[in-house]
């Protein structure tokens, strides 16, 4: 069976990985074989021709099925063009149990433990009753155990539970959450989904802000939102102004015109990371005042050089400047990675 003819089966067999590799090696196989070199040494050739001969001879089971042979062929390239080295890094292993970094295969199984993980701690159900918003499919959101889940389903019902840890009230009372970078409102879908009561503000930039104001009224239907040109002809932003709609999109330069004290809750998920020592500290002071009595939560990285910051972005926290008053709650690692922390302050 040719490579072309054997095409769907090698994306049912190896989900892709198998079939890009195809298409990178064909090339330089095809010249190695007219120039017929080969990087196996001549014991190896000789008894890869012995073994093989002696399985084609063999009765089933023993004998390779169809899919094997197919991946022979593949097996064939490597042989030809590398011949077995450092097996772990090569092509060999990742048809055995490894997987190439780029391998979506590797994004389903995160879900699926992060899923398993978390599971033991939703002691008010969300991952059954909060479905994915992405649609079912490989990259996505997968059907797992009667639920519909995705990555930024887990990571916003992660953040719920932490914030609840400050927050106990955040399930049923009228409570304030303003998040400063909210990337598409996945934290505030969840949010409005277990508490339709809780007011969600948006701080972020143009682009961003323009993604979230146009996606989360289409998944919030019936909500009242206070869009950015709404609140823009307001002349202040008061607590009990926030009261008057359940979903704001204001600007990041409109947190200066929120009144001391309005915020229960302010988050920020990974954006403070993108910015520089003395950007961060000026929005501690801000969030120290418009924010004095609540709870600030916070989950960036530990260190900015292990995503190659280097653009002056802060680098680490070490260098995060919390204020002194602040009540340090917790600081640890986050669920799914060593490279990121959170953690959470009192504001005093």
């Amino acid at each position: 069976m040719g490579l072309k003819k054997a095409a769907p089966l090698l994306r049912r067999i190896s989900n892709l990985s198998v079939a890009n590799l195809a298409g990178r090696l064909d090339f330089k196989y095809r010249l190695a074989q007219l120039l017929g070199k080969s990087s196996l040494t001549r014991e190896q050739s000789s008894l890869l021709a012995e073994m093989r001969a002696a399985n084609s001879r063999a009765s089933s089971p023993f004998r390779a099925p169809e899919i094997w042979q197919i991946v022979a062929q593949l097996f064939d390239r490597v042989f030809r063009l590398e011949g077995i080295g450092d097996v772990e890094e090569q092509y060999f292993n990742l048809r055995f149990s490894g997987f190439a970094p780029g391998d979506w295969r590797l994004h389903r199984y995160l879900v699926y433990t992060y899923f398993r993980l978390l599971r033991d701690r939703d002691v008010h159900g969300l991952l059954k009753s909060i479905p994915a918003t992405a649609p079912v499919k490989l990259g996505m959101a997968y059907e797992i155990d009667g639920c519909r889940i995705s990555l930024d389903l887990l990571f916003s019902i992660d953040e719920f539970y932490r914030l609840l840890e400050l927050r106990p009230d955040l399930m049923s009372e009228r409570v304030i959450v303003a998040e400063i970078g909210a990337g598409w409102g996945r934290l505030g879908y969840v949010l409005k989904r277990v508490n339709p009561r809780l007011t969600y503000i948006i701080f972020d930039l143009p682009e961003a802000l323009l993604i979230s104001s146009t996606y989360l009224p289409r998944l919030l239907t019936g909500e009242e939102f206070r869009t950015y040109r709404q609140a823009r002809e307001m002349p202040s932003l008061s607590r009990q102004a926030f009261f008057g709609a359940g979903v704001w999109f204001l600007g990041s330069q409109d947190l200066l015109r929120v009144e001391e004290a309005s915020l229960d809750i302010v988050v920020n998920i990974h954006s403070f990371q993108e910015m520089t020592e003395t950007q961060v500290g000026q929005y501690f002071q801000i969030i120290s005042e418009k924010g004095g009595g609540g709870h600030f939560y916070l989950k960036q990285l530990w260190e900015g050089a292990t995503h190659g910051h280097h653009l002056g972005e802060i680098s680490g926290y070490g260098r995060y400047p919390f204020p002194s008053a602040w009540e340090k709650v917790f600081v640890r690692n986050v669920s799914f990675s060593p490279d990121f922390f959170e953690a959470a302050y009192r504001i005093r």
